[in-house]
């Protein structure tokens, strides 16, 4: 039974630790991170991943949920594959000790992005890791050359036609997720978030956001964040980085800056119905068009019927 948080003051150190337990998707391992960071009277027991999971292996994780104070979990829908992280299956077992925290997601930095999906569930990969550029795939779709592809994706009215209620319509969706939580920042990221850049790509946000969301939930918990060293720098969910769509840094005057440059991974071997990627890889645009060619030349008789649009974007 989880305790009332008016018993879970800021504890100085040395004293009893509040034990929790943190569920989600990526975002997940670096919110246990920044709790623990902010506040040294947390002990995070576990952290479950939850795209990473399986039925059988919920005997492993029952006993860390039944023994933590608080299980501080993303909302899971009833249809995810793997039913003991549904929140609906943790609220039932569990009751009050869990804690709903906002997933967060925008499309609109870049919102040629999207997750292909060759079997309905598994991404296809590739030198972005999980995610593809419409312009690129449409572009190998129709037989385009390379310099005519990356010309269509930088054109500022190209991108506006395709993607101009993609931002609006990704912080109303965002809005949506939050009234399912108990977290509230939404007010906070509509003020920064043409301000700075809170997002790499549309499921990875920074290190910045991730600490606001994080002391949201120590409020929740009864607690304040701790003094600590500073986390400038360190960017757990930053290894996939590319330019800001043109239309989007051109409709709203962006400032912040960028490099401008395509980081994505070393595409290793492209085999039947595989890629493998390795390390981090700095691209020539030619050079990241040329090596999604590559994969989809490969995968030719599985893409040739799918459209962008149709794809699943997670």
């Amino acid at each position: 039974m989880a305790w009332p948080a008016r018993f879970f003051p800021w504890r100085a150190a040395g004293g009893p630790k509040i034990r929790v337990a943190v569920v989600g998707n990526c975002q997940a391992r670096p919110m246990a991170a920044l709790l623990s960071l902010m506040n040294p009277g947390i002990e995070v027991r576990t952290v479950a991943v939850v795209h990473l999971l399986r039925d059988e292996e919920e005997a492993a994780y029952a006993p860390l949920f039944r023994e933590a104070d608080f299980i501080l979990s993303q909302h899971v829908a009833d249809t995810y594959p793997c039913a003991f992280v549904r929140t609906s299956e943790l609220r039932q077992r569990y009751g009050s000790k869990l804690l709903l925290w906002l997933n967060l997601y925008f499309r609109g930095y870049n919102p040629e992005l999207f997750v292909l999906r060759m079997d309905g569930r598994t991404p296809l990969r590739g030198p972005l890791g999980d995610y593809h550029c419409r312009a690129f795939f449409e572009g190998w779709q129709q037989g385009l050359p390379v310099r005519e592809i990356l010309a269509r994706h930088g054109d500022p009215e190209y991108n506006r036609e395709r993607y101009a209620a993609v931002p609006e319509a990704s912080l109303a969706e965002l809005q949506r997720r939050e009234e399912l939580t108990q977290t509230r920042i939404l007010p906070v990221l509509r003020d920064l978030v043409w301000k700075q850049r809170l997002f790499f790509t549309f499921n990875h946000p920074s290190w910045a956001l991730l600490e606001m969301l994080a002391a949201s939930l120590l409020e929740l918990m009864g607690l304040s964040a701790a003094p600590r060293r500073s986390l400038r720098g360190s960017e757990p969910l930053g290894m996939i980085r590319i330019p800001l769509n043109p239309w989007v840094r051109q409709a709203h005057d962006l400032k912040f800056p960028e490099d401008g440059t395509w980081t994505g991974l070393k595409v290793r071997n492209i085999g039947p119905g595989t890629v493998t990627v390795g390390k981090r890889k700095v691209y020539a645009p030619e050079d990241l068009v040329r090596q999604f060619f590559a994969v989809y030349d490969a995968h030719r008789a599985a893409l040739q019927d799918r459209q962008t649009g149709g794809a699943a974007v997670t």
